[in-house]
């Protein structure tokens, strides 16, 4: 299976469905686990960071080729299929994200919110728009 190639070379993983993971993104120094790991059908394997590292980013800190996450064909001919991230794993982050942002709000109206919190804060909203893009929602700011 090539997605086990790719779940070794990272940490945090936790399964969070059937073919579906989370992991902490090993191309940025990550608290949470905001990379989401896919593996669709013929073994093919979709990687998403959330915090905006790309495709690239993400394999070479885990010292992988693009290769690795992808069947090898018969035929030189066909391109790699590509499909949208899954709409459940965007709104998935979206939820975790949002209890940030509720919470912030609330120590914002009570006058409680810190300087840290208000960092954290900033990431919800940019993961939130990350999350919104890769689902194809598209607004300005």
């Amino acid at each position: 299976m090539t997605v086990d190639k790719l779940l070794v070379c990272l940490e945090g993983v936790k399964k969070t469905g059937v073919n579906k993971w989370q992991a902490r993104c090993p191309a940025h120094s990550d608290r949470t686990a905001s990379l989401s790991i896919r593996e669709v059908e013929n073994d093919v394997v979709l990687v998403h960071c959330f915090a905006g590292c790309d495709f690239q980013e993400i394999m070479n800190a885990t010292g992988l080729d693009a290769s690795d996450l992808y069947p090898e064909t018969t035929t030189h001919r066909s391109k790699p299929v590509r499909r949208p991230f899954a709409a459940i794993d965007a709104l998935h982050a979206i939820a975790h994200e949002s209890l940030i942002v509720l919470i912030c709000a609330s120590d914002t109206l009570a006058g409680k919110l810190l300087e840290s919190d208000r960092e954290r804060l900033d990431t919800a909203v940019e993961r939130i728009q990350q999350a919104n893009t890769a689902c194809g929602v598209h607004h300005g700011r």
